[in-house]
């Protein structure tokens, strides 16, 4: 335990070590701009340059709520849900291949003798596709269990406020911190070894079994803050009751601030774990 914790801070010293990485923090970046631009684009719908990719968007995903959203409050109360989703989507097919570049940035940085492999677009597009395909596994699988584990209680839950708070205070924090967990090393191992997606989530997941208490700290130290987050946008009908309405977009800007650094942090200690073994 004491070795697991003494080493869990170690990784961290070592990944503040490589903050002055320029190319990792664009790649970093470029995700951060995506974010902002899908929140923002949500947040003014009412421009016209949003306002047609928005409406369409809504109206697909839940037309429910899409008359709702295009009214106040109705708008800040749905502006989580709604961004939230089309993050999700986006998400699978943007973040995977800029995280694994932020790995390889990490990596040659680490190891400043390693040979440079020839860069070919083949090698590369299909690398990206397994890095791709693995954050994609591990999201969707974060979105089955937020959709899917209260269906999958609610009759030991609807009857109980206090199960369902502790529901959801308790077991869905702790099931994202254990996915996260399991899969920490995903990404980085396919990005820098040039491996497939299966190689990729089964090295990951030997590694967790290997040195469990370590991957939980790490994902939990990681998680912490967008997990607090979250739970306060859990209630946005609150928010907008008790503060001023736009409360929420700040929250929500505030929450992609948090992922830029979560990000940083998460390939930073994943490649100096992963050079450690070598």
């Amino acid at each position: 335990m004491l070795k697991s914790i003494n080493y869990f801070i170690s990784l961290f010293l070592d990944t503040f070590k490589l903050f002055g990485r320029v190319k990792a923090w664009l790649f970093l970046l470029c995700i951060f701009f995506v974010n902002w631009l899908l929140l923002y684009s949500h947040y003014q719908f009412t421009e016209p340059l949003f306002y047609g990719f928005v409406s369409w968007w809504t109206e697909l995903w839940d037309p429910q709520y899409a008359g709702g959203f295009t009214h106040y409050p109705g708008h800040f109360i749905l502006l989580s849900y709604y961004y939230n989703e089309a993050r999700w989507f986006v998400s699978l097919f943007i973040e995977g291949g800029l995280l694994g570049a932020v790995a390889v940035v990490f990596y040659r940085y680490i190891f400043t003798d390693i040979e440079t492999p020839k860069f070919s677009i083949r090698a590369s597009f299909i690398n990206w596709i397994h890095v791709t395909l693995g954050w994609s596994f591990i999201n969707c699988l974060l979105y089955a269990g937020y959709k899917y584990l209260p269906m999958l209680f609610e009759s030991f839950l609807w009857s109980s406020p206090r199960r369902q708070m502790m529901f959801d205070y308790g077991v869905i924090p702790m099931f994202n911190i254990i996915v996260v967990a399991l899969f920490f090393f995903t990404v980085p191992y396919i990005a820098i070894y040039r491996t497939n997606v299966i190689n990729g989530l089964k090295n990951s997941i030997l590694i967790f079994f290997k040195r469990p208490i370590l991957t939980l700290f790490l994902s939990g130290a990681l998680l912490l803050v967008p997990i607090i987050l979250s739970l306060i946008m859990n209630n946005p009908v609150a928010l907008v009751d008790k503060f001023k309405p736009v409360i929420v977009y700040w929250l929500l800007f505030g929450g992609i601030v948090v992922d830029l650094f979560v990000n940083f942090f998460w390939m930073g200690t994943a490649v100096n774990f992963l050079s450690d073994e070598e």
